[in-house]
């Protein structure tokens, strides 16, 4: 029995459908126009954002809460740490009420799935929140 070889070319291509797949199932996408004559402050605001898709998606979620509402959040653990400062302190919180603590460096390859409120704020500025799901 001869086995076939698959190619680099086959490879990429299989990749490029499950990619494309995954984004036609999952993802959504938004577009904006902005006029470069009275909506520069805006332009520039959003030009200096590093990841423009997360700053808008937290607006919405700070506006969501302005109106009362509790927002879905859904994102691993090591995507929201990678935004916070090396020194402040992280703390899990799980829903059997127990917990861990530690820095931005202790949680950046942390996989798990994050399900509620991010950033608790009104406790301290330099103390995040997480609630995690068990995976």
């Amino acid at each position: 029995m001869s086995r076939t070889k698959v190619t680099d070319e086959q490879k990429r291509k299989t990749a490029q459908k499950a990619v494309s797949r995954y984004h036609k199932e999952h993802m959504k996408i938004y577009s904006f126009r902005f006029n470069v004559d009275n909506q520069r402050d805006i332009i520039e605001q959003l030009e200096s954002q590093e990841n423009k898709a997360g700053y808008v998606a937290d607006l919405i979620r700070q506006d969501l809460i302005a109106k009362g509402k509790k927002p879905y959040v859904r994102q691993r653990v090591c995507d929201i740490v990678k935004d916070i400062s090396d020194k402040d302190v992280v703390i899990l919180t799980f829903k059997d009420g127990s917990s861990m603590v530690g820095g931005k460096n202790d949680f950046l390859t942390d996989e798990r799935i994050v399900e509620d409120e991010v950033l608790q704020d009104q406790i301290n500025y330099s103390v995040h929140i997480i609630t995690v799901r068990y995976s």
